[in-house]
């Protein structure tokens, strides 16, 4: 498992997305060897994957996170309320 570090770091090279950091995330949930069954009451799947599409154009957000305009380690990240 990838650190929040080491994910923000391949957001800002542009070498994942935050749409493929939500779908791996989901997929992880739903693994039947995984604790997502047990971890989570409620996933709401097609929330999280419209609100890391709706983000900021993709293409212009990772552009401007590769010319140096990160800002702290969740930037890219979609937030989920509990």
């Amino acid at each position: 498992m990838e650190t929040l570090s080491k994910l923000a770091e391949a957001l800002a090279a542009g070498t994942t997305t935050s749409q493929a950091l939500v779908e791996s995330a989901l997929a992880r949930i739903d693994e039947p060897s995984g604790e997502g069954a047990h971890v989570f009451r409620s996933v709401y799947r097609e929330a999280a994957l419209t609100a890391a599409r709706q983000r900021q154009p993709a293409q212009a957000r990772h552009r401007r996170l590769a010319a140096g305009g990160h800002t702290g380690v969740d930037q890219g990240l979609v937030r989920c309320r509990w």
